[in-house]
């Protein structure tokens, strides 16, 4: 599936004596006829992350100028070609990049491929997430511009966050979140469905809440060089808060299916930064040399 390459770096430890870390790079190569030309496929669920397109970019895209974003010339929705061009061959590219919120196995671009560890993705924790998509959704409507399909405007936070509950269950599976509702019976056995998807489809998986330490951590895994454009928030709402939202206002309500996800991915993350040994240090230092001062 995947092929080790193992560098021993030395840091500084301060009064401490140095050490060698040990950077492992993976080298992605075929891993079964089945798994198509191999390329990153990006799960975006609403709200994860959408500046996690800077990264990907960075892996994937030949040929980008040092100031080059997201949002800059030539990389945006509105030159989607231009962007295909430069990174096609090491990504998979869903029409209208920026906000391809598409559920796994909905277009081609998110194909369904069991054993096949392709998806790389971020997640929120689900009420922090459930509150900035209500906030952002009637930031749009206020706007005049398009809401998701499934948004009910009328709806008060507590009604809408039960109905779109259980979305990164929903798109692991290849349903539709908001939809539909979904019998609590069959939102478990989803989950665990869900779960399994994580762990058979993804080679990444990383937290909006530790956006720095993730970053790294792709990188870790996957290899290629940080640039500090990986570390800007290109589509921050006017409610946006950086200490996070109030979930008081939820009245005690949780996302018991999403939070089951988010529980499990925030292991998988742990064991992931002890395995590349990724911390502040190693990844100010070392693995993300060239972006120091997001590890400050």
């Amino acid at each position: 599936e995947y092929m080790g390459e193992e560098s021993a770096v030395e840091v500084s430890e301060g009064k401490h004596k140095s050490k060698k870390v040990q950077r492992k790079k993976k080298v992605q190569t075929k891993q079964s006829e089945t798994c198509g030309d191999g390329t990153i496929k990006w799960f975006h669920v609403d709200k994860t992350g959408t500046s996690f397109i800077n990264v990907l970019m960075t892996y994937a895209c030949d040929g980008m100028n040092d100031t080059a974003s997201a949002l800059s010339n030539g990389y945006t929705n509105t030159n989607q070609s231009d962007f295909r061009n430069k990174c096609s061959t090491r990504m998979n590219i869903c029409p209208h990049v920026l906000h391809a919120h598409y559920s796994i196995g909905e277009r081609s671009c998110v194909a369904n491929e069991p054993g096949c560890k392709l998806f790389a993705g971020m997640f929120r924790q689900p009420e922090q997430r459930a509150m900035s998509n209500y906030n952002y959704q009637h930031e749009q409507a206020s706007k005049g511009n398009p809401v998701n399909e499934y948004f009910d405007l009328t709806e008060d936070l507590l009604e809408n966050t039960r109905r779109f509950a259980g979305c990164y269950v929903k798109m692991l599976i290849g349903q539709v979140c908001g939809k539909e509702e979904v019998s609590d019976e069959d939102m478990a056995v989803n989950t665990d469905a869900a779960k399994q998807v994580i762990g058979d489809q993804f080679v990444f998986t990383g937290l909006t809440e530790e956006w720095e330490l993730s970053v790294c951590l792709f990188h870790a895994v996957l290899g290629g060089n940080c640039h500090r454009r990986e570390f800007l928030n290109v589509n921050m709402g006017n409610a946006s808060k950086s200490t996070g939202y109030d979930t008081s206002l939820l009245g005690g309500w949780s996302d018991v299916y999403d939070g089951a996800i988010y529980a499990d991915v925030t292991l998988r993350f742990a064991a992931s930064t002890r395995e590349y040994g990724v911390n502040t240090q190693a990844c100010r230092d070392v693995i993300c040399a060239a972006a120091p001062d997001a590890f400050e």
